[in-house]
């Protein structure tokens, strides 16, 4: 009988383009759309590192939009909540969102808006996200 051990993939950067300087109440486009009919992971840690402005205290919130066929994805009214990062006005913020896979199709973007108060930094701001899949060993 095969041992099962958790697998790892490497950090990937996944930061939509347009999350620099992203407005108040500004909607993230969707950034670039994930494949995971060649990668298979069956869950995923998104980090990620946000940076405000003054006042900025309010929330971001991360939606994953799904999708079947490749640039098919839901539309933003159809999007699905991940979760939300309190910000902290200019000084940096971490927070790790996971998700399994049994609740995400095959392909999948993040869909990102500001409520935080304020404008998010023109830069210091990131998304990677690592992939589990259980490893014969």
């Amino acid at each position: 009988m095969a041992t099962l051990y958790a697998g790892y993939s490497a950090a990937a950067d996944i930061t939509p383009s347009d999350l620099a300087s992203l407005p108040n109440t500004g909607v993230s486009s969707a950034g670039l759309e994930q494949n995971n009919t060649t990668t298979r992971y069956i869950s995923a840690q998104l980090t990620f590192s946000l940076t405000g402005s003054a006042g900025s205290t309010g929330t971001v919130d991360v939606y994953i939009l799904h999708g079947n066929v490749t640039g098919a994805e839901a539309d933003a009214l159809n999007k699905t909540i991940l979760g939300s990062i309190t910000l902290n006005s200019a000084t940096a913020v971490k927070k790790t969102l996971t998700f399994d896979f049994e609740t995400v199709s095959a392909f999948w973007k993040l869909y990102i808006v500001n409520n935080s108060g304020g404008n998010l930094a023109a830069t210091g701001n990131s998304v990677t996200v690592v992939g589990y899949n259980p490893t014969d060993v």
